[in-house]
């Protein structure tokens, strides 16, 4: 349940263009109180035999997700709560102008991201809750935690250089880390990614961190 809360979901503007990414905890929040309203995804279409979805998409406001969550058995990713149950929320839409925010923060999803997953040591493929964070200089040597003094590593070459230089150790990059550039930055939440297609233009570009407020 507290990995389903704090799973990505993509904020429409009112032109229906991205803008931001926040959490479905956050978002159930903004659409209980009125400031977003769902977007249905294309694969409930079928589940609502065209009695509620009158196209690819609609919009829905709390009442009526609610209502539509009542339709749908367990394999649509219920989210149960004290009096009702949701189905999960891939899309929301606000009523604003607000433009997108290409504010990339270190974060060590963006950075496993900006890696590509691999360790830039050894190029070996980590799944992120295994993947280490090394810093370049190391911290104890007063290296700082900034875009082009940290990489992804694999436990074995994190453990290898342990506190020295690259040099000192005799170990390589793959390549030079750098800050990544916003208009070419991989989206961060790429298991969405199949909910999002028509709205984005591609997987290269970014609408922005995560918002957990």
């Amino acid at each position: 349940m507290k990995a389903a809360l704090r799973s990505g979901v993509l904020v429409l503007n009112k032109s229906w263009a991205p803008i931001n990414i926040t959490i479905v905890k956050s978002a159930i929040g903004l659409v209980y109180t009125g400031k977003a309203k769902i977007v249905t995804h294309h694969d409930l279409k079928d589940k609502f035999k065209g009695k509620i979805m009158c196209s690819k998409y609609q919009t829905l406001g709390y009442l009526d997700w609610v209502k539509v969550s009542e339709l749908l058995s367990e394999d649509h990713d219920l989210i149960h709560s004290v009096k009702c149950s949701h189905f999960k929320p891939y899309i929301i839409i606000q009523d604003t102008d607000k433009l997108p925010n290409y504010y990339i923060k270190l974060s060590r999803r963006a950075l496993y991201d900006r890696d590509e997953g691999k360790c830039m040591y050894c190029g070996k493929v980590i799944m992120r809750e295994h993947a280490t964070i090394d810093h370049l200089l190391p911290k104890c040597r007063g290296g700082k935690t900034q875009w082009n003094n940290v990489v992804i590593s694999c436990k074995g070459c994190n453990s290898k250089k342990g506190n020295k230089t690259l040099k000192e150790c005799g170990m390589t990059l793959r390549k030079k880390p750098v800050k990544p550039a916003a208009y070419n930055f991989p989206f961060i939440y790429r298991e969405e990614f199949k909910y999002w297609k028509d709205f984005i233009k591609g997987k290269e570009e970014s609408v922005g961190e995560i918002d957990e407020r």
